[in-house]
């Protein structure tokens, strides 16, 4: 129906947008130390928040740039909260193929 590709459409464009905040580990020395853990949280609460939201969505795109930013990262809190939307991505997954 149109109304759900519609919704699907902006899915995908919200997942885009979520892209953009992982780049932003590209920028984590321009962090304070406490700018580091708010962007950790903000990849806790709103990452985990839009998969809940939207477990069906297409999220290797996501999984991909977790992956390339975690090595990237120095600090331990980002590369936690970045194991953690692996993780939280993979449980889908594997919802899926059950």
């Amino acid at each position: 129906s149109v109304v759900k590709s519609n919704i699907n459409s902006n899915v995908r464009a919200l997942i885009k947008n979520y892209l953009i905040y992982l780049d932003e580990i590209n920028n984590e020395n321009a962090f304070t130390e406490e700018g580091k853990i708010k962007l950790a949280n903000g990849i806790d609460k709103y990452f985990s928040a839009l998969i809940e939201l939207y477990p069906n969505a297409n999220y290797s795109g996501m999984k991909n740039k977790a992956e390339l930013m975690l090595k990237k990262a120095e600090s331990e809190k980002i590369k936690s909260s970045l194991n953690k939307l692996i993780k939280l991505i993979d449980s889908k997954k594997e919802k899926e193929t059950e």
